[in-house]
């Protein structure tokens, strides 16, 4: 083999060495890079004072009550930018953690085919949802946090088992 080929060989192997490689990322770090792509490419000023902060908060208190599954607890604020709110898991029938993500993507009527982005971040008290959802010129993040004991069930078991029944009569 030629020795200009054996040190472009080597020089390749040394590039991809496991210390020039970049640093894992966890899921949330990843989302906020992610997020701040779309903020330098999307307009995205929010102000809780605002009469279109308004309006995205009623609608997502509208959509709350008319999906149920989920409670809103206290108000719905905009801080730098970011809709915060805080949501009571009240539907007896989720027990995994993806039965919560279809309920909240359904209750607050996300679109995922839109350019949705969501990651979701284990707490003590429950789940936090970053959802980022860009489109029309505009783009906002919501910041959820998903609480109640339900919530804590699924949270610390993974999924709640359910007992079998051998038999029964109709």
């Amino acid at each position: 083999m030629d020795d200009r080929n054996e040190n472009e060989v080597s020089e390749l192997q040394d590039s991809v060495a496991p210390e020039n490689l970049p640093t894992p990322l966890n899921d949330v770090e990843f989302f906020l890079r992610l997020r701040d792509l779309v903020r330098t490419e999307y307009l995205w000023k929010w102000d809780a004072d605002a009469e279109d902060a308004k309006t995205i908060i009623k609608a997502i208190q509208r959509s709350l009550k008319s999906s149920g599954g989920f409670r809103l607890v206290g108000d719905i604020e905009v801080e730098d930018d970011l809709f915060d709110l805080r949501l009571w898991l009240e539907e007896p029938l989720a027990f995994t953690l993806g039965d919560v993500d279809v309920m909240l993507l359904e209750a607050l009527a996300l679109d995922l085919g839109r350019g949705t982005l969501f990651v979701r971040e284990m707490t003590r008290t429950g789940l936090v949802y970053h959802i980022l959802s860009f489109g029309e010129g505009r783009a906002r993040q919501l910041q959820i946090n998903v609480i109640g004991p339900r919530m804590q069930q699924i949270r610390d078991l993974g999924t709640l088992t359910v007992s079998s029944v051998d038999s029964f009569s109709a």
